[in-house]
């Protein structure tokens, strides 16, 4: 074989090889960019998930001691998942195991938005025990979501904090 074909068909290959590993590095870029905004977002939920707990925990003790008369619903506009929205299209950079978990989050929380709007909109033409049910709804469902959010914080913030190499070696065990 001449030495001018096999040396094009070297410098062939390893162009294709770094062509790949430079796409993965910036699919792995963007990936834990995606991972540390969406931690950061669901993690400035916890405290006042918190406290949404606290507040409708009292709101049924109120009405299971007749002091219905006591609460008062605001209503307000419903909230957006401004990072999740923009990043939709990439979750699949993070992987299944982690869509998995960030779809069930988000729409545990979305559940939890719709229910709380439905309480706010409607709590008047509400008899006391319709009320409070949908209230345990509500509690119910911040209850179910707490674990696995929190779980998929610290799964996303080692997303984003994972280094090429690590994720490299992880996707490619052959390659290490």
């Amino acid at each position: 074989m001449d030495a001018a074909v096999l040396t094009a068909c070297v410098t062939l290959f390893g162009f294709i090889v770094v062509n790949f590993i430079a796409e993965d590095f910036k699919r792995f870029r963007n990936g834990s960019t995606v991972a540390a905004g969406l931690a950061g977002e669901l993690g400035s939920y916890a405290d006042p998930q918190a406290r949404l707990v606290t507040v409708i925990s009292k709101m049924q003790q109120a009405i299971a001691a007749g002091n219905r008369k006591q609460l008062v619903f605001r209503s307000i506009e419903t909230p957006k998942d401004r990072i999740f929205e923009a990043n939709v299209a990439n979750l699949g950079l993070l992987g299944p195991e982690l869509v998995l978990d960030i779809a069930f989050v988000y729409g545990q929380i979305n559940g939890f938005r719709v229910a709380y709007g439905l309480v706010s909109k409607d709590h008047k033409d509400m008899v006391d025990e319709e009320l409070n049910l949908r209230l345990g709804t509500c509690l119910d469902l911040l209850k179910a979501v707490l674990p696995r959010g929190e779980s998929l914080v610290d799964k996303l913030k080692h997303r984003a904090n994972l280094s090429f190499v690590d994720w490299f070696k992880a996707h490619f065990p052959w390659w290490a």
